[in-house]
């Protein structure tokens, strides 16, 4: 990378802060050019410093071992076929061109392969809670809470708008958080409390200590759009389980580092997710931690967040110190052929997105694709590679797109020692729009807002594949 462009984009970063009201990032500090130093003995020049070396991925040394998963993460639900330029059919038919539906949980419940607990749609596994934490049969008429038993997260279950008390679907809240007073809206939604903000239905919830628990919060981004059915619209959830949720915007946790004041939500009318600010009026869906397996331990190196360092390899990407270090190093490995495996999902990704190559993905023309064109690429990227069955490169599904987020950095939200030089622009999911039939999810690389695009449109891809548990790659 030319030491000009690197300074031309921090310029930039800088400017769009200053311009910005409320942005915290603070653009990597121009480096001038070293000062030649004709005096003292002899009246040599100071040679320049030697670049820090940019830290590296652990090597598998191999085959990755598949076994290290640790974060099982729901399938969208989505057991039908998108078909290019429009329409959808009824099934998983197109078996030429595989696409989210030939892959995973789903698939797997299509075909009756797939051994649930509880109940739920396509792939989803839910048991119903009692108000005193019982488990209780999935034939239950009454339940306040559920169990995913797949991510071993506990939520609520809203009540009928008519009910008295915290539960009632149509109350709504800013977002408040006294730990995080620059992004703290309070008492603006609307609602049965004397104060209408998260922080306060959290205190209230968990003095009640709704299904025996008190321990009760707000999801983060990635744990909300994980209970999104996308085979379903408006609501996009298995209201089989939770009837009452609206087809509209829930809060979660997870702060947008880009904007002072703005907050990640997701929209329960068709999954998209995009920031906010903290003053509107939002619902909430809360969730407490049940089964959930441990969680590694983020060991970050001080490299990893030396900002000049990851200008290097992200020149626009900046970093806050407000957000949670998401995608530490530590979870990624490479394999011998330059892959990345991300031991926290299982799954394994090109490390450049297609059209780009080299060590640092920066050599060739990223490719833009139509959605077709994108599947295609696919089929043909495995054949070349002798892939089969769900070891074959794809299209990621518009939730595992999601699952590698960065949530403390933008442009990209991704770790650019996993991920260099990724272009700040949209990205093909598997996963067709139900409904609007012409239409598939997409997701950006600039700030990670979570949306959908008409199939004829040119969009970059990052192949994926599945890691085989107990066989390696």
């Amino acid at each position: 990378m030319k030491a000009g462009k690197t300074w031309s984009a921090v310029v930039y970063a800088g400017l769009l802060c200053a311009l910005l009201s409320g942005c915290l990032y603070e653009a990597a500090e121009t480096q001038a050019e070293t000062p030649t130093d004709s005096g003292g003995e002899g009246g040599g020049e100071t040679p320049a410093p030697e670049p820090a070396e940019l830290p590296e991925l652990a090597s598998c040394n191999g085959p990755c071992s598949c076994d290290e998963m640790v974060r099982p993460a729901n399938d969208t639900g989505v057991t039908f076929s998108g078909v290019f330029p429009s329409g959808n059919l009824a099934s998983c038919a197109d078996t030429a061109n595989p696409q989210d539906c030939d892959f995973g949980r789903d698939r797997k419940a299509a075909l009756g392969e797939l051994s649930k607990t509880g109940s739920g749609a396509a792939g989803f596994d839910f048991v119903k809670v009692s108000a005193n934490g019982d488990l209780l049969d999935k034939d239950a008429t009454s339940w306040q809470c559920v169990l995913d038993v797949t991510t071993g997260l506990m939520w609520e279950v809203k009540a009928p708008d008519d009910a008295q008390g915290l539960r009632a679907s149509n109350q709504t809240y800013s977002w408040s958080d006294n730990g995080q007073p620059d992004y703290t809206s309070v008492n603006l939604g609307e609602c049965q409390q004397e104060s209408c903000d998260t922080q306060h239905v959290i205190g209230r919830t968990n003095s009640a200590g709704l299904c025996g628990f008190n321990d009760w919060r707000l999801p983060t981004k990635t744990e909300l759009q994980d209970l999104v059915y996308y085979a379903n619209k408006q609501p996009s959830i298995d209201t089989d389980l939770f009837p009452n949720i609206k087809s509209d915007i829930y809060w979660t946790s997870t702060l947008d580092t880009d904007d002072v004041g703005s907050v990640w939500s997701v929209n329960f009318n068709f999954g998209t997710v995009a920031g906010g600010s903290s003053r509107d009026p939002h619902h909430v869906l809360l969730v407490r931690n049940a089964s959930v397996p441990e969680q590694p331990a983020a060991e970050i190196t001080e490299p990893e967040l030396d900002i000049s360092l990851r200008n290097r390899l992200a020149p626009l990407q900046r970093c806050s110190d407000v957000g949670v270090v998401s995608s530490p190093n530590s979870r990624f490995k490479r394999d011998d052929a330059g892959n990345v495996f991300d031991s926290w999902t299982g799954l394994i990704w090109r490390r450049c997105v297609e059209g780009l190559s080299g060590d640092l993905c920066d050599e060739g023309e990223v490719a833009l694709l139509d959605w077709q064109q994108a599947i295609v690429l696919a089929v043909d990227a495995s054949e070349a590679e002798g892939l089969t069955g769900e070891n074959r490169w794809r299209l990621p599904s518009i939730k595992e797109l999601q699952q590698t987020v960065e949530t403390h950095c933008e442009e990209p939200p991704l770790n650019p020692f996993a991920f260099p030089n990724v272009p700040l622009d949209q990205v093909w999911s598997s996963t067709p729009h139900t409904g609007l039939d012409g239409h598939s999810y997409q997701y950006q690389y600039q700030n990670g807002i979570l949306f959908y695009a008409a199939r004829q449109q040119r969009r970059q891809l990052h192949l994926v594949r599945q890691c085989q548990q107990g066989v390696g790659l």
